[in-house]
Order: structure tokens, then C-alpha cells, then sequence
């Protein structure tokens, strides 16, 4: 007959986005923010006209005010930083797994998602630096100091890298290097 009903032989919305992970998924990324990101990207895949550039830009905006609380000098504004920290990187896997789950996946929003996940790291890692320096850390804000110029090191000789080699920008070359070795980098990401 003509049954009205799904086909059995397709997957359903929930099958698809539950592929949307990545095998090199650390255990932060499998067991907290992408079983969170997945069902966030489930509800918002049923807004109409919303694409996976919208979810990045959302993660780019909480920033702000991630920055700003850190910067606050306070115990509620170090809590609560962290807090919007820890959504942005729960946010982060959204834009992939909607732009993967309806085939848009492209170099350019990989770079961009890239980018903002960078940025995003750098003023975590900064407002922490500053916020810690302030209350009398100095030698806590001398680590952070030096972890920043690290940061920046790396996230350069990474866009270096990629760029000599074509690839859109990201941190897979650093993935599947430690997936290769084993190591800390496995159980981070």
C-alpha cells in the first residue's frame, strides 16, 4: 500500500543527528557536551530557517560575557564565567552536527567554527589570567601570561600548517596526531 507512516529503512531525525559525533570524541566531548549538544541540535534542526552559521554566531556572542565576568574580579564572576565557558564548548559541537546531520558541511563554516572556538579559549584563558592576577596572584598571572603566548604560538603555527597543506582551519592535525600516540590529548577531546 501507500502507508502514511516512516519507512523503516530510513532513519529516523534522532538516528541522524546521533551520528553527527566524531570517533575521536575524549571523554569530555562523549560523555558531557556532545550527548548535550546533540539534543540541543536536535530541537533547534525543527526551527525553520536556521542554519548551522547561526548556532556559531550564538557561540561567538557568549564570549562577551564570559570575558566580562571573568574580567569582574569577583567570586560570582569567576563562577560564572566558567559556567558560560563550559556552555560554549557544550555549544560547540551544534554548528557541526547541524551543518553534518543536513549535508551542509563546508570548508568555510569548519574555519569560521575554528576561529571562534580559538578566540573563545584565548579569552577564557586571558579573563582567568587577569582575574587571577588581580587578586594577588602574581605568580599565577606570570603562568597564565606565558600559557597565553603559548596559545597564540600554537594556534598561529596551526593555521600555518593547515594552510600550507589546503585544509580548512581546525584542530584536526593536533587530533590525529595524539590519536595516533595516545596520550592527555585523547582524554581532553
Amino acid at each position: 500500500g501507500t502507508g502514511s507512516g516512516p519507512r523503516p529503512d530510513l532513519p529516523t531525525s534522532w538516528e541522524v543527528v546521533r551520528a553527527t559525533g566524531k570517533p575521536g570524541d575524549g571523554l569530555v566531548s562523549r560523555w558531557l557536551n556532545r550527548p548535550i549538544s546533540q539534543r540541543i541540535t536536535f530541537l533547534v534542526l525543527a526551527i525553520p530557517g536556521v542554519r548551522p552559521i547561526h548556532a556559531t554566531i550564538v557561540n561567538a556572542l557568549i564570549a562577551a560575557p564570559m570575558l566580562l565576568c571573568l574580567l569582574s574580579g569577583n567570586h560570582i564572576g569567576l563562577l560564572l564565567g566558567a559556567i558560560l565557558f563550559q556552555i560554549a564548548s557544550m555549544l560547540d559541537g551544534v554548528d557541526g552536527e547541524m551543518a553534518r546531520a543536513t549535508f551542509r558541511s563546508s570548508r568555510e563554516g569548519a574555519s569560521l567554527d575554528s576561529a571562534v572556538d580559538m578566540a573563545t579559549n584565548f579569552l577564557f584563558v586571558l579573563g582567568l589570567t587577569i582575574h587571577l592576577a588581580l587578586r594577588d596572584q602574581d605568580l599565577i598571572g606570570w603562568i597564565g601570561g606565558l600559557g597565553i603566548a603559548q596559545m597564540i604560538a600554537g594556534n598561529l603555527l596551526i593555521a600555518r600548517k593547515v594552510r600550507a597543506q589546503g585544509g580548512p582551519l581546525g584542530f584536526a592535525l593536533y587530533k590525529r596526531r595524539h590519536s595516533r600516540i595516545g596520550g592527555f590529548g585523547d582524554l581532553v577531546y
